[in-house]
C-alpha cells in the first residue's frame, strides 16, 4: 500500500516536472517569435532621408513625370519640375540634363513664353554639338527667331553643317527657310532629298506643294496635294496634313474658277477635323462666287453655330445677311419668289449683330474714355482670382473673349496666370511651414517620421509582452523551487513586493495611456465634425460664387433692357457680393488650415512615457534577482529558468538599444528639419520680395499693353457695328427697290389692263353702232 502510494507520488512529480518543462518551452517559443520580429524591426529601422537630399533615381523620375505632364498638356507642372531639375543640377552635364533643358524650352514655348524658350535653346547650342539636342535646338531657334522678329541667320549657318550630312529634319527646316526667303528652286532641291520613310516626309511634301503654288504651277501643285491626301494616315498629325492637302486643292480650284472641283475637294474634310470650320467658310465663298446663294447660306448657318463668341462669328453673320440681300435681288429680277422675306431675315441678322456687339463696344469705349484701369478686369480675363488685384470689374463676355484672343493680350494673361500660381505657391509653402512647426512642437515629435514612430511603438509593445512572459516564467520557477534558505526567503518576499508595486505602476500608466487614446479618439471625432462644418461652409461659399456669376451674366445679357439706375444697383450688389465672398473665402481658408493643424497633431498620439520604460528596466533587474534566489533552492529546471530569463533580459536590452537608435535618428532628423525650415523661411522671404518687385513691374507693363489691346478690340467691334449699320441701310434701300419695282409692275399691269379694257369697249361700241 505504502509502496503504491510512493510510486504514485513519483509519477505525479514526474508529470509536474514534465509540465514545467513544457511551459518553459512555451515561453522560449514566444521569446523566439519576438526575437524574429525584433530582427526584422532592426533591419527596417533606417535613418530618415535628410530634407533636400536627393533620393537615388529621383532626377530620372522627375524627368519622366515632366514628360508625362507635357504629353497631357500640363505645361505649368512640366515647366516647374524641369526648372527644378535644370537649376538644381550639379556636376558634369549629362544626357538627362540636356534632355531636361530641351523639354523646359518646349514647355515655355507651349506656355507662350517664346523668349525664355529661346534663351534655353541658346544655352543648349552653346554647350556644344556633342549633345543629341544640339540640332533640334538649332531647328527650334530658327523657328522662334522668325516668330520673335530676330535674325535667324546665325542658327541657319550652324544648321548648314548638320544638313550637309543628309539629316532629314535639318533639310526640312532649311528648305522651309529658303522657301520663305524666295529661293524656291534651292528649297525644292533640298526638300526632294527627304526620303519617304522619314517622319518629316509629309510636311516636306506639303511644303513642296506650297512652293508650286508660289510659282503659279497650279497643275503640279494639285497633283502634289492630291498625292499627299491619298497617303494612308495614322497619327493625328498625319490626318491633319491630309485634311490641309484637301483644303489646298479646294483653294486652287477656287482660284481657277472651278467651283465644282473646289467643293469636291473641300467635302473630303470631315466634320471632326480641326480645320473643318475654315473649310466650311471657304466653301461658302466658293458658292458665293458661283452665285449659289442657298448653298452658301447653308454653309454659313452651320458655321455660325460652332462658336457664338468667336471673332469670326460677326464676319460670318455679316456675310450671311449680305448674301440674303443678294438673294432678294436675284429673286426680284427673276420674279420666282418673295424678296421681302429674305430682306426681313437680313435685317434681323444686322439688328442682332448691332445689339450683340454694340454694347461690348460701348462698354470698352467707356472704360477707355474714362481712363479706367484695365487691370480691374484681370480676374475676368484670366478666370483666376488674385490678391494682387483687390478691385475687380466685369465687362460683356464677348468683349472679354475678343480681348483674350489677341496675341499681345494673351501673353499678358499668361504672365498673370504664372504670377497667380506663384502667389498661390507662396501661400501653400507658408501653410506647409506652419504645419511642420506645429508637428515639431507637438508632445510626440517622433511621429514627425511616421515610419520610425510606428517602429518605436512596436518596440514598446514587444517590451510589454516580454514582461508578461517573464512574469509567467517567475511563477513557474517559484512553484518548483524548494528548500530555500530563510534569509533568502525574506529577500524574496521583499523583491516580490517591489515586483508587484512596479507591475501596478505599469498597469496604471497603461490605463492612463488607454485613457489618453480614448480622449484622442474623442478629439479626432470632434475634428471630423469640424471638418464637416468647414466643408459645409465651403459649399455655401461656392453657392454664393454661383449666385454672383449668375448676377454677372444677368447684367451682361439684360443690360440693353435696363435703365442706367437699375444697372448701377446691380453693379453695387455685385461689388458688395464680391467683397463678401473674398472675406468668406479668407475665413474659410483659415479655418481649413487651423483644422488641419489640429488633425496633424492628433495624428501623433500620446507622448511615450520615459518613466514607463524606466519601470520596465527596474522590473527586469527584479526578475533577475528573484530567479537567482529561487535557484539556490532545489529545482530540477533552475538552470533553464535562469537561461530563459537571461534570454528575455537580453532581448529587452536589444529592443532598448533599437529604441535609442530610433531616438537618435529622430533627433538628427528634427535638427535637419529645423535647419531646413529656417533656410526655407529666408528663401521664402527672398522670393516674396522678388515676386513683389516683378508683380509691380508686370502690373505697370500689362496696364499699358492692356489699354492698347482694349483700343484695338474696341475698334474691331466698332467696325462690326458700322458694317451692321451699313447693312441696315442696304436693306432699307433694297426694300425701296423692291417697293419701286412692285409699283412699276403694278403701273405696267394697270396700263396693260386699261389697254385691254379700252379695246373691249371699242369692240362693244363698234357692235352697237352696226
Amino acid at each position: 500500500m505504502i509502496r503504491g502510494t510512493l510510486r504514485g507520488a513519483a509519477v505525479l512529480a514526474l508529470l509536474i516536472q514534465t509540465a514545467n518543462a513544457d511551459e518553459i518551452d512555451d515561453v522560449n517559443k514566444n521569446l523566439a517569435s519576438i526575437e524574429q520580429d525584433v530582427k526584422v524591426l532592426e533591419a527596417n529601422v533606417k535613418k530618415p532621408g535628410l530634407p533636400g537630399a536627393k533620393a537615388p533615381g529621383s532626377d530620372k523620375k522627375k524627368l519622366v513625370d515632366a514628360q508625362l505632364a507635357l504629353e497631357v498638356g500640363d505645361n505649368d507642372a512640366a515647366a516647374l519640375a524641369l526648372f527644378n531639375l535644370v537649376e538644381g543640377h550639379q556636376g558634369a552635364k549629362d544626357k538627362s540634363y540636356f534632355e531636361a533643358v530641351y523639354l523646359l524650352a518646349q514647355a515655355f514655348e507651349r506656355k507662350g513664353d517664346l523668349k525664355t524658350a529661346h534663351s534655353y535653346l541658346e544655352q543648349l547650342v552653346k554647350d556644344g554639338s556633342s549633345n543629341k539636342y544640339y540640332q533640334p535646338s538649332l531647328e527650334k531657334l530658327i523657328d522662334l527667331s522668325a516668330r520673335l522678329g530676330k535674325d535667324p541667320m546665325p542658327w541657319v549657318n550652324k544648321l548648314q553643317s548638320v544638313a550637309s550630312s543628309g539629316n532629314s529634319s535639318a533639310m526640312y527646316i532649311l528648305g522651309r527657310f529658303e522657301a520663305v526667303s524666295g529661293k524656291h528652286e534651292d528649297a525644292l532641291r533640298r526638300l526632294k532629298t527627304v526620303p519617304t520613310s522619314n517622319i518629316f516626309y509629309r510636311k516636306t511634301q506639303y511644303l513642296i506643294g506650297g512652293i508650286y503654288v508660289e510659282q503659279k504651277k497650279f497643275d503640279e501643285a494639285i497633283a502634289q496635294y492630291e498625292k499627299l491626301a491619298a497617303m494612308p494616315a495614322g497619327s493625328e498629325e498625319e490626318i491633319r496634313i491630309n485634311h490641309l492637302a484637301h483644303m489646298a486643292v479646294g483653294r486652287i480650284y477656287h482660284s481657277k474658277n472651278d467651283p465644282n472641283k473646289a467643293v469636291a475637294a473641300y467635302v473630303n474634310i470631315p466634320r471632326k477635323s480641326p480645320v473643318f470650320d475654315t473649310a466650311l467658310y471657304e466653301v461658302a465663298w466658293v458658292y458665293v462666287k458661283s452665285e449659289q446663294y442657298d448653298k452658301a447660306l447653308n454653309s454659313l448657318e452651320l458655321l455660325a453655330l460652332t462658336d457664338a463668341k468667336s471673332k469670326t462669328t460677326p464676319e460670318v453673320k455679316l456675310l450671311e445677311a449680305n448674301l440674303r440681300i443678294r438673294k432678294a435681288q436675284a429673286v426680284l429680277e427673276k420674279e420666282n419668289g418673295n424678296p421681302k422675306e429674305e430682306l426681313e431675315r437680313a435685317l434681323t441678322i444686322f439688328s442682332d449683330i448691332k445689339n450683340s456687339y454694340g454694347r461690348p463696344h460701348d462698354e470698352l469705349h467707356r472704360i477707355i474714355s474714362t481712363g479706367q484701369d484695365p487691370k480691374m478686369y484681370m480676374s475676368q480675363l484670366t478666370g483666376r482670382n488674385s490678391e494682387s488685384y483687390t478691385e475687380q470689374e466685369i465687362m460683356p463676355e464677348i468683349a472679354a473673349e475678343w480681348i483674350r484672343r489677341r496675341a499681345e493680350v494673351s501673353s499678358i494673361l499668361s504672365v498673370e496666370s504664372d504670377l497667380t500660381d506663384v502667389e498661390q505657391s507662396f501661400k501653400d509653402t507658408n501653410d506647409l511651414l506652419i504645419r511642420l512647426e506645429g508637428i515639431l512642437n507637438s508632445p510626440s515629435r517622433v511621429s514627425a517620421f511616421p515610419t520610425l514612430a510606428k517602429q518605436r511603438r512596436s518596440g514598446a509593445l514587444y517590451r510589454d509582452r516580454i514582461v508578461n512572459y517573464r512574469n509567467q516564467l517567475l511563477s513557474l520557477h517559484r512553484a518548483t523551487a524548494k528548500n530555500i534558505d530563510a534569509t533568502k526567503k525574506s529577500e524574496l518576499v521583499t523583491l516580490d513586493g517591489k515586483r508587484k508595486r512596479l507591475l501596478s505602476e505599469l498597469g496604471q500608466s497603461a490605463a492612463a495611456g488607454e485613457k489618453a487614446v480614448g480622449a484622442q479618439r474623442e478629439h479626432a471625432e470632434a475634428v471630423e465634425r469640424l471638418e464637416s462644418q468647414v466643408a459645409e461652409i465651403g459649399l455655401v461659399l461656392e453657392a454664393n460664387r454661383a449666385n454672383l456669376n449668375a448676377l454677372v451674366k444677368y447684367l451682361d445679357s439684360s443690360a440693353d433692357y435696363m435703365e442706367e439706375g437699375q444697372k448701377e444697383v446691380i453693379r453695387a450688389e455685385i461689388a458688395e457680393s464680391r467683397a463678401l465672398i473674398r472675406l468668406l473665402a479668407d475665413d474659410h481658408a483659415k479655418m481649413g488650415r487651423d483644422v488641419q493643424l489640429v488633425r496633424d497633431q492628433l495624428g501623433y498620439g500620446a507622448n511615450l512615457d520615459g518613466a514607463h520604460s524606466a519601470k520596465i528596466a527596474e522590473l527586469a533587474d527584479t526578475y533577475q534577482e528573484m530567479h537567482k534566489i529561487l535557484a539556490t533552492g532545489k529545482s530540477q529546471h533552475a538552470s533553464r529558468f535562469l537561461q530563459t530569463d537571461a534570454r528575455a533580459s537580453s532581448l529587452d536590452a536589444r529592443i532598448v538599444g533599437n529604441q535609442e537608435r530610433i531616438d537618435k535618428f529622430v533627433v538628427e532628423g528634427l535638427t535637419s528639419i529645423v535647419d531646413l525650415m529656417k533656410a526655407e523661411r529666408e528663401t521664402l522671404r527672398s522670393f516674396q520680395g522678388e515676386y513683389t518687385t516683378l508683380d509691380g513691374e508686370s502690373r505697370d507693363l500689362s496696364s499699358a499693353m492692356l489699354v492698347e489691346g482694349f483700343k484695338l478690340v474696341r475698334n474691331e467691334l466698332r467696325d462690326v457695328v458700322v458694317q451692321a449699320d451699313v447693312g441696315v441701310i442696304d436693306v432699307v434701300w433694297s426694300r425701296k427697290e423692291v417697293t419701286d419695282e412692285e409699283a412699276n409692275r403694278l403701273d405696267v399691269k394697270k396700263a396693260r389692263e386699261m389697254r385691254w379694257l379700252l379695246q373691249d369697249f371699242e369692240s362693244v361700241f363698234e357692235e352697237n353702232s352696226q
